[in-house]
């Protein structure tokens, strides 16, 4: 009983110290907030694909928004990956509203 009071302590404490890394950057892929204008940077959408957006119009629409905001937010390398996707996304929304003509095979 002795040494179960000694170990668990420090077991408790290891994996305390072995999930702050884990919480550190779980907590940093949101919207990041930029200083200055007060405008925020959203993270999601330059690091994943799918951001837990529903519809593919409600994904033009927020990348959109957030090309807006400009370099005063992104990057140049961010604003160039948010156009790819926006140009991505653009071409998915015809592919589902069927707005491209049919190819002949």
């Amino acid at each position: 009983m002795k040494s179960l009071t000694r170990i668990l302590p420090v077991m408790v404490a290891a994996l305390m110290i072995i999930s702050l890394p884990a919480l550190a950057v779980e907590g940093s892929m949101g919207q990041k907030a930029e200083t200055g204008a007060g405008a925020r940077k959203n993270e999601c959408l330059i690091v994943a694909k799918n951001c837990g957006i529903d519809s593919i119009n409600a994904r033009v629409n927020m990348i959109e928004r957030e090309i807006s905001k400009g370099s005063a937010v992104y990057t140049h390398e961010e604003l160039n990956t948010l156009e790819r996707e926006l140009k991505d996304a653009t071409r998915m929304q015809k592919i589902y509203n069927n707005e491209f003509p049919p190819v002949a095979l």
